[in-house]
Order: structure tokens, then sequence, then C-alpha cells
């Protein structure tokens, strides 16, 4: 997994920096530009779990079904969709 650390190193500088370009706060256009390339070569992705411990929000879904998977393939189906658009 590749951390914003880890970007840092790559791009040769600060944590704070690479902080700042992925939640869109004042940087130079240039370092913005140069932690963006390394974000990029990296295939950084936020840590979805991270960003809801600071945030206080998520994107979970919680769905109760009262009948047996089973026996409905309409449900299956329609909780596959739920984790295909989650994974997006």
């Amino acid at each position: 997994m590749v951390t914003m650390q880890k970007v840092a190193n790559y791009a040769g500088v600060s944590l704070a920096t690479v902080s700042r370009v992925v939640n869109g706060r004042g940087v130079s256009p240039k370092l913005s530009q140069l932690v963006t390339v390394a974000l990029d070569e990296l295939r950084y992705r936020p840590n979805a779990f991270a960003r809801a411990l600071t945030t206080k929000k998520n994107a979970v879904i919680g769905v109760i079904i009262s009948q047996s998977l089973n026996q409905n393939p309409l449900i299956t189906a329609f909780i596959s969709s739920f984790q295909f658009f989650q994974i997006r």
C-alpha cells in the first residue's frame, strides 16, 4: 500500500505538502504538479477508513434481509450492485 509518506519521499517533499495537495489546500502550482505526478506514478489511493475517521463521515450502507439469499436471486443481484459501486 502506498502511503503519503512514500509519496513524499518519492517526490522529495514533506509529508505536509503531500497532504495539502491531496486535500486541495494552498500549494504552489509547481509543487502541486510535482506531487500529482508522484501520486499518479505510485498509484496512490486515499485510505477510505482513515478519511472516515478524520472527517467523521463514511459511506456505509446497512442492509437487513429477512430471507435467505438463496431464495431470491433478485436480492443477490441487489447486494452485488452495492458491492460493485462501493469498489468504484
